[in-house]
């Protein structure tokens, strides 16, 4: 564009001097000039594009599936692998039911820990009691340690379902000869459902790695390379090694280099971020949600660059850039210097703010409007966006509410 004003320029050039000058100047100057321009502010944006993309990596998935869908789906995995095959937890009593109910709900279900009667073979009364079952969430808290460890910018896990899940545990063992599937429940309400496994698109495998290590650039450590072809090159990988026994890490094309001060390093136990390729066969009871970005460049950008947000308008265009946010609307928000409650829960309540002081934060109340009220997921993804906002607000309480 620009050449083509330049060349106009020369010739309504009278002068045949200062044409021919022109001309000389534009050849050897200012059209390489421009090209050279040009291919550079191409690379900055190629380079920008890539960078924003590279998040998507680690972007999480997270629903619920019956038992016998689980270990048929290409990219999604239970996050306790022995509730897939029906093996028994810590308590082979324990009967684990997921509730289709919405937030405040789960809230007085956890905090009352109601009783419900069954019957087991025999017709033999047995009492229940009603118990939150936090063993996965203790697993999102590892992931949060192996993003810090692998120096990877954490990202809230979407896992909106993990709270609807409780262990309905008998307060008497059952008689002789009694399993789980000779005990029937009378729990009262169609909610409940029972056969149900929370699924993410995580795994855990484990790669080997080359017996003979090169010596690292800083000629004092080791460089042991690890293939992933056979796990997949499209995935990511976070290593869960040991404190200590590996001091850098780098992924290449093929391999994944772990730098360590030992001379032998044993099989790395890894998990993996499975990448996401929902098909249209993909038909879900419960909406499969994610912690990933909405097309648009510019909302990609601004939610991953850290800008700092200082108006509501703002605010509303980092809210809106994550997908999970179809159906909530920010309707205003509120800087309150008592701690109100909301009804909204810590999806990241396992980071811990070692630098402020808790008692004296207040909290940012965000209102949000519904496009269906009703809906039973509204408080879970309104938990998820108050948690990314309080990843940009670490000084202040983040909470939210309808309205």
């Amino acid at each position: 564009m620009i050449e083509d004003y330049l060349r106009q320029r020369m010739n309504r050039m009278k002068n045949p001097e200062d044409k021919a000058f022109m001309r000389e100047l534009l050849e050897t100057a200012l059209l390489p000039l421009c090209a050279e321009t040009e291919r550079r502010y191409n690379e900055l944006a190629e380079r920008v594009r890539r960078e924003t993309a590279a998040e998507d990596r680690w972007i999480t998935a997270h629903t619920v599936l019956e038992r016998g869908e689980v270990l048929s789906h290409p990219y999604l995995r239970p996050l306790v692998p022995d509730e897939a095959a029906e093996r028994p937890t810590a308590n082979r009593f324990a009967i684990t039911v997921f509730y289709e109910g919405d937030a405040l709900k789960i809230r007085r279900l956890r905090a009352d820990k109601p009783y419900y009667a069954g019957t087991a073979r025999g017709n033999v009364n047995m009492t229940f009691r009603l118990m939150p079952c936090d063993r996965y969430n203790r697993l999102a808290a590892q992931i949060y340690r192996l993003f810090l460890q692998n120096d990877v910018s954490w990202q809230t896990l979407p896992l909106i379902y993990l709270d609807k899940f409780f262990d309905l545990v008998p307060l008497e063992d059952p008689p002789a000869g009694v399993t789980q599937a000779d005990i029937s429940l009378d729990l009262g309400d169609e909610r409940f459902r029972t056969g149900m496994i929370p699924v993410w698109n995580i795994d855990k495998v484990r790669l080997r790695g080359s017996e003979f290590p090169q010596a690292a650039l800083d000629k004092v450590n080791y460089e042991f390379r690890f293939d992933l072809s056979k796990h997949g090159l499209e995935h990511s990988y976070l290593v869960d090694a040991p404190s200590g026994s590996v001091s850098a890490l780098r992924r290449e094309e093929s391999e994944l280099v772990a730098v360590t001060p030992e001379q032998k390093l044993p099989d790395l136990s890894v998990y993996r971020v499975l990448n996401i390729a929902p098909g249209s066969a993909d038909s879900f009871r419960y909406p499969l949600v994610t912690n990933g970005y909405e097309a648009q460049f510019a909302a990609r950008l601004q939610a991953q660059s850290g800008t700092a947000i200082k108006s509501q308008l703002e605010l509303t265009r980092f809210l809106r850039s994550f997908s999970m946010s179809k159906g909530l609307e920010l309707d205003s928000f509120a800087v309150t210097n008592d701690a109100a409650p909301g009804e909204t829960y810590a999806l990241d309540g396992f980071i811990e703010d070692e630098i402020r002081d808790r008692g004296v934060k207040k909290t940012l109340l965000l209102r949000f409007r519904a496009e269906q009220r009703d809906y039973f997921l509204n408080r879970d993804i309104m938990s998820f966006l108050a948690a990314r906002t309080q990843l940009l607000f670490p000084e202040f309480s983040v909470r939210g509410v309808l309205v």
